[in-house]
């Protein structure tokens, strides 16, 4: 009995795993039957970036984004900008810090100090290797309360241009504007854009899309997508924190400007005063990342 028992199972067993893989077969028989022909679709972008926060766009991307530049400024200075006209090493009122980092141990505090009417330039600038006409940039903006009060001051976060004429070509901003010290902060966008090739030049600003308080982080993003010369079709997105509160497909970024964008000034750029306010106001960034897709917080 015992010997017929073990002949059984011995023979059975080949039987058994044939069963099984039979099974499987006719199952992804089944499975591709069931697909057709058809090529499966990419995921959509929400899908592929980590975050799923791209709630603007139908698109379908065949691969996740590619990082431009990123500096959260943990090599302790400013070494992977390629320009800072005042330096960093805080004589000059542009430091990287320990006081206040987003993530990590530093991030760059950018003290704006004068007395208006009148601008006061600090930041760093990195011009790429490549020039694009799409691209995403986030970076964490902090602004520390002013002190002494000023009861008008615009701030340029953001500045995307060409960097063969990046004053005096097109410029596309995202600034804040304060008109008491200690109350929010009005976050806008806007462009400013001269004559390039006989088509006309014009600004223009956005009204404000949200406000965000002192002493806390936000993260700040936005995609551009620059307008045919001569059209009006460039596109223009901003999240603050991962949430939408901008969103235009309609807009002249460059007027009839042929050059794409090479040149980037995401952390502090300006302070302007409108009357003769005093400011003493630090602005600190941290994590800035320029993207060929949504970055998210």
């Amino acid at each position: 009995m015992k010997r017929w028992l073990t002949s059984w199972i011995l023979s059975s067993v080949p039987r058994l795993n044939r069963g099984i893989a039979g099974g499987f077969a006719g199952m992804m028989a089944l499975l591709i039957a069931s697909l057709g022909a058809r090529a499966l679709p990419m995921p959509t972008w929400q899908q592929i970036t980590a975050s799923g926060n791209y709630s603007f766009s139908g698109r379908t991307e065949t691969a996740a984004q590619v990082i431009i530049f990123q500096d959260g400024f943990e090599t302790g200075d400013c070494s992977r900008w390629t320009s800072i006209p005042w330096g960093c090493d805080g004589s000059n009122l542009v430091a990287v810090n320990t006081t206040r980092p987003h993530t990590g141990t530093y991030s760059i505090d950018i003290h704006y100090t004068h007395t208006g009417p009148g601008d006061l330039n600090r930041y760093p600038s990195k011009t790429t290797a490549a020039s694009y006409n799409h691209f995403f940039v986030r970076a964490y903006h902090r602004f520390e309360e002013a002190s002494p009060p000023a009861t008008a001051a615009g701030k340029k976060l953001y500045w995307f241009a060409d960097s063969n004429d990046s004053n005096t070509g097109y410029q596309i901003l995202l600034s804040g504007n304060s008109h008491v010290s200690g109350s929010p902060i009005n976050l806008n966008v806007g462009v400013q854009t001269p004559d390039c090739n006989g088509g006309g030049s014009a600004s223009w600003a956005s009204g404000t899309l949200a406000t965000v308080n002192r002493d806390t982080w936000y993260s700040i993003e936005a995609e551009i997508q620059l307008n045919t010369p001569g059209v009006a079709n460039g596109i223009y997105r901003v999240w603050l924190d991962g949430v939408p509160i901008y969103n235009q497909t309609d807009r002249n970024l460059r007027y009839d400007c042929t050059a794409d964008v090479d040149y980037f000034r995401i952390c502090g750029i300006q302070s302007n005063l409108l009357d003769a306010s005093i400011l003493d106001e630090h602005r600190f960034c941290d994590d800035a990342v320029v993207a060929t897709g949504y970055i998210g917080p």
